[in-house]
């Protein structure tokens, strides 16, 4: 987790492991309350995932990264 220009918040998901796993971040582990909305775009495909509250889980393949921004929207 790093924070990003305007509030914005870089997240990344690694799995160590040898097998596939969703990930989750949670709102908690980034510092906000499960109540704060926030707009999840991937940044290795480029794709707006939408607005979620509270956590965001990602499936990630074995060794392998999954990053994200979220704007936290107030």
């Amino acid at each position: 987790m790093a924070p990003l220009a305007g509030g914005d918040i870089a997240v990344g998901l690694f799995n160590k492991g040898e097998r596939a796993a969703n990930l989750t971040a949670s709102w908690a582990d980034l510092g906000l309350a499960d109540s704060v909305k926030a707009a999840v775009q991937d940044l290795w495909a480029r794709v707006a995932l939408g607005t979620v509250s509270g956590s965001h889980t990602a499936h990630v393949l074995p060794h392998d990264i999954a990053m994200f921004r979220l704007r936290p929207r107030v």
